[in-house]
This record gives structure tokens, sequence and C-alpha cells, in this order.
């Protein structure tokens, strides 16, 4: 396929004027224009706003992860490939989410293009629609025709990955997305972006801006970002665990101090009625965003206090890699208090794991604690009838090499 379009309303720029194009390069500190494939273009703003700022004027968290292949004004190109003309029906056109945007557009701006109400908005998605087939825009629609076919596509390069976020050519880009474009032309803004779950990620406290991800996420510009905890290993070990035991459909999990709640998620998705707590927002934030968990399944609140005042009981509970935070802390004592909570309110199944001696980073701070110990004190602390080794995680590799590698235990009543 071509890497760019071709013909008398060539979105490629290839003919664009010299002084538009100076122009242009002036006003927005432009590179050389490249081609760029799609697929690494994601949705921006509106309206002169960089994605990031139009995400939290509209509370759309998801905007700036989109590919522009799923935009607004892509999904209505594919809706009029499907149906035809009677995507312009009323009752239709006004379900569409391009119909959705451009009226949040003109509650945000007063306008979406020149149309200033709700109204105005249908000639402007039919002039998306004919220079998707190439049909000449009726002289009296011209102030609905937004940018010309050869006018500049323009993005920002996004931080920290090798996506771009697109700042001008909304229509254009998803007439190329329609025709089946693999690679386009564009400019690129001397300006860096981040993407709204970016900004997130690095918002978390656990981060403290580390391109780093603690439980898989998966979303383009976060594809150079290392994954320190895979999840998956330790998620086998339990359900494999779990299997003979038949718990009633729908018996409940907590994961303490949950993170983003990926283990939440994975429960809910295996029947069980799963929780998280977790103290920070921003994690919060990435699970309703990135799991789709509603956003009662993630407690708010510090895991000590929560273990200390609850009153609530879970079939399975799960705490990974917290509690040796107390023993660095020079705190064993209270390591094993919240231990002899979680005891306490784990009806069926306690899943545990700690950082230990056998960690470069823990040996000469938590002397002892080998996995043999914890096992001993795991059973000289709780009153569960049997507490076994389910096997080690597989995050021992660079640049953690010597670190990890925890054991997971199941404590069964």
């Amino acid at each position: 396929m071509a890497d760019k379009m071709q013909g008398p309303r060539s979105i490629s720029m290839r003919n664009m004027a010299g002084k538009a194009l100076k122009h242009a390069k002036r006003t927005w500190r432009l590179s050389t224009s490249r081609p760029i494939a799609l697929d690494k273009i994601l949705c921006g703003g509106e309206h002169g706003m960089d994605g990031l700022q139009f995400s939290r004027h509209t509370d759309d968290a998801t905007r700036t992860s989109t590919q522009v292949a799923h935009s607004p004004h892509s999904r209505l190109l594919r809706q009029y490939i499907e149906i035809g003309e009677r995507l312009f029906d009323a009752g239709t056109f006004e379900q569409t989410d391009y119909y959705t945007n451009a009226v949040r557009c003109i509650d945000m701006f007063g306008r979406y293009f020149n149309a200033k109400d709700a109204g105005g908005i249908l000639p402007i998605a039919r002039n998306l629609v004919a220079l998707y087939r190439g049909a000449e825009i009726r002289k009296g629609q011209a102030s609905h025709a937004f940018s010309r076919p050869n006018d500049p596509i323009i993005v920002y390069p996004i931080q920290h990955s090798d996506c771009y976020q697109l700042s001008d050519g909304n229509h254009r880009v998803a007439v190329a997305c329609a025709r089946g474009y693999k690679r386009i032309r564009a400019y690129v803004r001397n300006r860096p972006q981040t993407t709204t779950l970016q900004q997130y990620l690095l918002d978390v406290s656990w981060n403290v801006n580390r391109r780093e991800l603690y439980q898989p996420i998966s979303s383009p510009e976060l594809s150079q970002w290392r994954l320190v905890r895979k999840c998956s290993d330790r998620l086998e070990m339990m359900m494999r665990h779990l299997t003979p035991l038949r718990l009633e459909e729908g018996s409940t999990y907590l994961d303490i101090a949950c993170n983003y709640g990926w283990f939440v998620k994975e429960m809910r998705d295996a029947g069980y009625d799963a929780y998280g707590i977790e103290i920070d927002k921003f994690a919060r934030k990435i699970g309703v965003l990135k799991y789709g968990l509603p956003v009662s399944s993630l407690l708010a609140g510090e895991a000590t206090i929560f273990l200390r005042e609850t009153s609530s009981r879970y079939d399975i509970v799960s705490c990974l890699s917290l509690l040796h935070h107390f023993v660095l802390g020079g705190d064993p004592g209270l390591a094993t208090e919240l231990l002899r909570h979680l005891d306490r309110l784990t009806k069926r199944v306690l899943f545990i794991e700690l950082g230990d001696a056998d960690e470069a980073w823990f040996r000469r701070r938590m002397p002892g604690w080998t996995p043999a110990h914890i096992h001993d004190w795991l059973r000289e602390n709780t009153t569960f009838s049997s507490i076994v080794a389910l096997g080690k995680d597989s995050d021992r590799a660079p640049p953690y090499a010597g670190n990890y590698g925890r054991t997971l235990f199941a404590c069964t009543r």
C-alpha cells in the first residue's frame, strides 16, 4: 500500500504551495516531513488544544491512547462504508461518536468549525464523506470544508515512545485510514507530548517518574516501557492451587496493595467477586481506565490502616511484595502484626510473597529472611492448616538480575 495519497486531492502535501509551507513551518516550528505509520499516530485534541489538555477538559482519559484508525472521524467513515446514506438518517447520525465529539466541542469552544449548534454538524460530516469519496464539495458548503486536502498533517512526538499525537489533520487522516493506507507523510512539531495514561503512570508514587510498568498494561505508547512484574506467572500458580478447592462461584477475593488492579481484573474475569485496596489514586485511575474495573472494586486506603480496622472477611486474599517493607524499615513486629490481621480476614486461602535474603538488594538488610524462614514465620503466626510454597516468579531479569524470584506461598484452611 502506498505511503501517501496521490492525485489532485492528495493529503500527502506534495503539491502544497511553497509560501504556505514556509508559513506553517514558521508558525508550528516544524521539522521536515517524514512518512509515519498510521498505527503509530494517536488521537490528539481539537480546536488548537493538544491531546492532554483536551482529555483533561473532557474527562476522556482514553483519547490520547487511541489510534487514529479508531477516532470518531475514522469510525464515521467506517459506518458510512457499512450502511451508506442511511448513516445520516435522523436518529442514526446523532448516535455516532463523531456527532458526540462535535457537540462536545461546541459545548467547550462555542463552535465546531462553523457549526454553532448541533444542527450544523451534519453538513460537516457530509463533507468528510465527500472528501473520502473524492467528490467535489459544493461551493455553498465551502465553509464546512475544514482544512484543504493539500494542507499539512502535523503531529507531536509522544515522549518515551515511538508514537505520535495528531495535532492537525483529524479528517484527512481519517480518510487515509478509511482508504486502507498504512503510512502517511506528516510534519513533526518540536514539542514532545505525554498521553494521559503516561502521565498517570509517571504520577504513581511507586514509579517516581520511571518508565516502568509494575503490572501488565497494553497501550501503543507503552511498547517501549519496561514491565517489572510479569504477574501472569503468579496468577497461574494461584489458579492451579484454587482449582481443586472448588470454591463457590462468586467467592470473594481481595488484593492488598493492589497497584493498578491487574489481579483484581483477572480474578473478576475468572468469576470471583474481586476487590483491591490501594492508596495511590493514580494507580486506581489506571485500573479503571485500562482494565475496565468499576470504581467500587478499587477501595481507597492505606493497607496497614485497612488491615487493622476492617471487619470484613474474604474467601481469598493476596498480599504480594508488601510485608518485607516493614522488615526493611526496622519493624518486623509490624510485619507480624499485619500477617495476623491477614489471617483473621481470610476465610479459605491467603496468597503471600515477600522479598527475601536471596535477593541482592536485601541480603544485608534482611539477613535470615530466606524462603525457608518465611515458611516457618507464616506457620508460627497464622492459623492455617496448610502452608505450601507454590513456586517463584520469573521477574529475575535485567536490569533486575539477582533480584525478584520471590517465592509465592499459599496458606489454606
